[in-house]
């Protein structure tokens, strides 16, 4: 039996949340489109998005390498846009790939004001987390890449497993899709295979345990995977100091997120830093919520996983902490990042009386680093065009050199 809705103020509620994704989703397109608008622009293939995933679905059929590792994993959706790209002609198919590279990016947005993730708190605050989303400082090198994407990917998964079930069958069926290929997209799914079957054990519901068993299934392979391919994966010394590991986490993840990419790594002060920042941290996740919490133990997962294991190369003369200590914008600072962005917006609503005068007075650096990171430089391949074209009226079976980003990058096609 329908019922009819005639309180007024009822039904402009109704009709707001029906447009309120479709324009946060225009929104964060345009925010996205201010930080990198030469991948709308002048798009160019970005390192693995051309020389890999592109590359190797084009000479060899998009079938026979969907699921061929990379780097020791399964990388499933960066091949699926590769594949789509090969619908559109080659000047085009960077594009292409940025387009959808971005759509994943702007998901975490969609579901942050969705009620699937409405346990973490008021919309508005929800509408906070989805703008520091857009605009977190030290991560430029994930934006508009079908290769970090995956970073993107595993961040939805998350929101999903700590998440309401959607409400309607359909959208349960596209939500478990989307959840089987981010577990087959990096070797996320790993750390999320705990949480899954924390939040299965709380609820013991058909949707948990369809989620538990995507995940897991998506681990297993994902381990297995890196156990036969782990020679792909090179390493040079870690150069494990427990120095060197604060100035990095003082200068990459709390300077780095609060005013951009820093040169304190190289500075005592960074040490500082550090210890400042992991009490301050450590506060705000005790007096957070549940989602919170699990989301900041998440992410110092990941972080301690990547730097035990980073997959970088090194500066001539040191070893890979030292290297990363001095790349800011690399994607093994989004999570982290992230984590400090939102704890500090957690601490503002916390009902202790010292966190949020912490937290407020911190608010005006975070403020600078978003300003001074927003913008983030084009991807200069000015020999691309060119090459596109020649490529195009190339004689089947010729071989032609595609130029990427960054300089010293290219992908070699074979005209079919």
């Amino acid at each position: 039996m329908a019922i009819a809705v005639t309180n007024p103020v009822v039904v402009q509620k109704i009709q707001a949340s029906k447009y309120l994704r479709p324009l946060a989703f225009l929104f964060a397109c345009l925010i996205l489109f201010a930080r990198r608008p030469d991948a709308f622009l002048h798009a160019r293939f970005y390192a693995e998005d051309g020389a890999v995933f592109y590359g190797m679905a084009y000479n060899y059929g998009w079938w026979r390498v969907l699921l061929t590792s990379y780097k020791g994993y399964i990388h499933l959706f960066p091949r699926l846009v590769a594949s789509l790209a090969l619908l559109f002609p080659l000047t085009v198919a960077p594009l292409v790939q940025n387009l959808l590279a971005i759509a994943a990016e702007v998901l975490p947005v969609i579901l942050l004001l969705s009620p699937i993730t409405a346990k973490w708190g008021s919309l508005r605050f929800r509408t906070v987390l989805s703008m520091l989303y857009l605009a977190v400082p030290n991560c430029g090198e994930i934006l508009c890449s079908i290769t970090e994407s995956q970073w993107i990917l595993a961040l939805c998964a998350l929101l999903i497993l700590l998440g309401n079930a959607p409400e309607l069958r359909f959208g349960r069926l596209v939500t478990a899709v989307f959840v089987a290929v981010c577990a087959l997209t990096g070797p996320f799914s790993i750390f999320l295979c705990p949480v899954a079957a924390w939040m299965f054990w709380c609820q013991r519901t058909r949707w948990r345990g369809t989620l538990f068993f995507l995940i897991l299934t998506g681990a297993l392979i994902q381990f297995a995977c890196y156990f036969m391919h782990a020679g792909d994966r090179a390493h040079g010394p870690l150069g494990f100091q427990f120095g060197t590991l604060l100035r990095l986490i003082g200068s990459q993840i709390f300077a780095g997120a609060l005013i951009g990419g820093s040169a304190l790594a190289e500075h005592t002060s960074a040490i500082y830093v550090a210890i400042a920042g992991g009490i301050f941290l450590i506060f705000i996740i005790a007096n957070s919520s549940r989602e919170m919490r699990i989301f900041a133990i998440f992410s110092a997962v990941i972080l301690t996983s990547s730097l035990a294991s980073p997959a970088i190369n090194t500066l001539p003369g040191k070893t890979e902490l030292q290297s990363m200590a001095s790349a800011p914008e690399i994607h093994y600072w989004f999570f982290p990042c992230l984590a400090v962005t939102w704890l500090l917006a957690e601490s503002i609503r916390s009902k202790s009386k010292v966190l949020p005068r912490i937290g407020i007075a911190l608010l005006p650096l975070l403020a600078f680093g978003i300003v001074f990171d927003f913008r983030q430089p084009a991807l200069k391949v000015p020999q691309f065009p060119a090459e596109a074209r020649a490529f195009e009226i190339a004689a089947p079976g010729t071989k032609v050199s595609i130029s990427l980003a960054p300089e010293g990058w290219n992908t070699v096609l074979i005209k079919r």
